[in-house]
């Protein structure tokens, strides 16, 4: 459950209270090569351009940002998609569990966005990805598209 979480994630960050966690100052920002693509129902993102990649910590193969050391982290995600959906909904997922959701049911063939934001402590080796759910979404790539990320501490 959500509060189970949020306790673990309290209970884990008290000890790294005054404590330095930035080596090398862990940061990455991709987007998608191309420019129009389908993201099929229940499936990853694949970020597949790495603008910034400081430390090497996303896989620009599977779509995951894997936390190289525990601490509090930023990520942010947004695209722009075109078509008419009903219950269409992107996550931003830690270890594949949903963490943050977005939701859209646009009624005209338009392009618009979505976006989405999370901060969470993570755990060294806990991984970070967005996925999309509901149903197959045509999306943007190039800088129609981005999701980033960074250790804040």
């Amino acid at each position: 459950a959500a509060s189970d979480v949020y306790k673990r994630q309290v209970s884990e960050l008290n000890p790294l209270k005054n404590r330095v966690t930035k080596p090398k100052n862990v940061m990455f920002s991709v987007t998608r090569s191309g420019s129009n693509y389908t993201v099929s129902s229940g499936s990853v993102f694949i970020f597949d351009v790495a603008q910034t990649n400081i430390g090497n910590h996303f896989n620009t193969s599977n779509g995951r940002f894997t936390a190289p050391v525990a601490g509090n982290y930023y990520f942010d995600f947004f695209s722009i998609y075109y078509g008419v959906y009903s219950n269409a909904w992107t996550s931003i997922r830690v270890n594949g569990n949903r963490a943050s959701d977005q939701h859209f049911s646009p009624t005209t063939n338009a392009w618009a966005n979505v976006s989405g934001h999370y901060m969470a402590y993570l755990s060294a080796n806990e991984y970070v990805e967005v996925y999309n759910g509901g149903v197959s979404v045509q999306y943007h790539g190039a800088t129609w598209s981005r999701f980033s990320g960074f250790l804040v501490g």
